[in-house]
């Protein structure tokens, strides 16, 4: 990397070539990191190179699986160093000479490498003094993470994860990590057949799920990054917001304003996620679900000659809040 550039997509990427052609010292800083980005790091990084990385631990946080405590062990294993700093906002990467800096954490989300990543920016230019200065200012201001102060958290967020139950604990997060491959589809697909697991699912009451519904439950939690804490209420609202802004619910609502029998229904979403490993037929049937559940009142499902027929209860209903 012997250039400035700006980037949106590809960030992980990058972030990976940026590793590769470092020779002697790294060093990441990021509020949110996940183990396995720093074990994808780590198996690109050349040997014996000095390795420093400052994050923050929140209980709330890693609770929520934003970041993991784990890459303690990880780091250490390779020699390289921990640290804490509480108020830590800022996303830092140093190859030697070379700066990437911009809006993403260290987490699949952020470098895009998963189903639904996030929009990020990050720029790579060569490293200036006003780095230099950055850089020495947070060293100066974290503390080193050592095995009394790792066996001390590890102890405090087990006793916070009891006492919390709406928070959904590390390891159930962790089911809902993104996948770490490539996918072209970028559409939002729904996982779980049981929208009403949703909010129990949520507020930690796994009830009598089975691990399928169990995760798929989680994912779609996971895509929607809900504020913790939201009364059964607030979390219907929360949720019809955000599904109004998807891209194939509204292709659904402006399809369905003429009554189209399941199999057509089937065939018009088939050409519009154009997603040849999707089985369509029951999208479609979880979508029907989806769209009863959280709009109660504009949609209705009506039968004819055997096949199920999702329309509007009239033309002009308004969404009601809860």
């Amino acid at each position: 990397m012997d250039e400035t550039c700006c980037a949106y997509e590809h960030i992980g990427d990058s972030l990976l070539y940026l590793a590769q052609k470092t020779d002697k010292e790294m060093v990441l800083v990021a509020p949110f990191i996940k183990q396995n980005i720093i074990e994808r790091i780590f198996a690109v990084l050349k040997p014996n190179i000095s390795f420093t990385c400052v994050t923050r631990w929140r209980l709330d946080e890693i609770c929520a699986g934003v970041s993991d405590i784990n890459v303690y062990d990880i780091i250490k294993a390779r020699g390289g160093r921990l640290l804490l700093m509480q108020n830590l906002h800022a996303k830092y990467y140093r190859g030697d000479n070379f700066v990437a800096t911009g809006s993403g954490n260290l987490t699949a989300h952020a470098l895009g490498w998963c189903n639904y990543p996030n929009l990020e920016l990050m720029v790579f230019l060569p490293s200036e003094m006003g780095f230099i200065r950055f850089e020495k200012h947070i060293l100066d201001q974290s503390i080193f993470v050592t095995d009394e102060i790792f066996k001390e958290f590890n102890d405090l967020l087990k006793n916070f994860q009891q006492e919390n139950k709406y928070i959904l604990n590390n390891e159930l997060r962790m089911i809902s990590q993104a996948d770490e491959q490539d996918d072209a589809n970028r559409i939002w697909l729904p996982k779980s057949r049981y929208p009403d697991a949703l909010y129990p699912v949520y507020n930690g009451n796994l009830g009598e799920l089975s691990s399928h519904a169990l995760k798929s439950a989680i994912r779609d939690l996971d895509y929607f990054n809900l504020p913790k804490g939201l009364a059964e209420n607030e979390f219907r609202n929360h949720m019809t917001f955000m599904l109004l802004q998807e891209p194939l619910i509204q292709f659904i609502d402006e399809l369905i304003i003429k009554e189209y029998r399941f199999g057509q229904m089937v065939a018009y979403i088939e050409g519009f996620i154009h997603d040849p490993y999707c089985d369509v037929k029951s999208l479609w049937q979880i979508l029907i679900r989806w769209l009863l559940y959280f709009f109660p009142q504009k949609y209705i499902l009506k039968t004819y000659n055997y096949s199920e027929i999702l329309i509007k209860s009239n033309a002009d209903n308004k969404i009601i809040l809860l």
